[in-house]
C-alpha cells in the first residue's frame, strides 16, 4: 500500500476548498492509499481552519474527526533540522521519515517541495501525486 503524509497546507485545502487535495482525502478514506499525521499537523490544522477561516467549534471538531478516522495518527522520535529557520516544515519532515513514507505531499513551494526528496519518501504536489497512481 502506498503511504503518504500530507502537509497542513493540503489538508486545508481539501477541507476549505476541494479539489485535487480533496480528491487524495477520498483516497484516504477509501484506504486506497494509507496516510500519516502527527499531533502537531492536527494542531496547526486546528489554528489554520481557526484563525484565517474562522471555523467555529463544530466545524472543527468535524474536519478533526474525518482526519482521526482516515489517517493513522504518530508521534515522531526523529528529528530532522534540514529547512534552517523553518521548525515547522521540519515537523512535517519528520512524520515523512518516521512513517518511512512513500509520498509527502505539499503545496509548499518555498521550503518543502524543492527538496524533492528526504531518504526514500519524493515530496511531490497533489497534482503531480494523483498523476503517478
Amino acid at each position: 500500500m502506498i503511504k503518504v503524509v500530507l502537509d497542513t497546507n493540503i489538508i486545508v485545502s481539501a477541507i476549505v476548498f476541494g479539489g485535487k487535495p480533496r480528491d487524495i482525502i477520498y483516497l484516504i478514506q477509501e484506504r486506497e492509499i494509507e496516510a500519516y499525521v502527527s499531533p502537531f499537523i492536527l494542531y496547526e490544522l486546528k489554528e489554520v481552519l481557526t484563525k484565517k477561516f474562522n471555523f467555529n467549534d463544530e466545524k472543527l471538531k468535524e474536519s478533526e474527526d474525518l482526519i482521526k478516522e482516515s489517517f493513522i495518527i504518530i508521534s515522531p522520535r526523529t528529528t530532522v533540522k534540514l529547512i534552517k529557520g523553518y521548525l515547522i516544515d521540519n515537523k512535517i519532515l519528520e512524520v515523512a521519515v518516521e512513517a518511512k513514507a512513500n509520498y509527502l505531499i505539499t503545496g509548499d513551494k518555498k521550503h518543502i517541495l524543492k527538496l524533492k526528496k528526504i531518504k526514500k519518501t519524493k515530496i511531490v504536489s497533489a497534482e503531480e501525486f494523483l498523476l503517478t497512481i
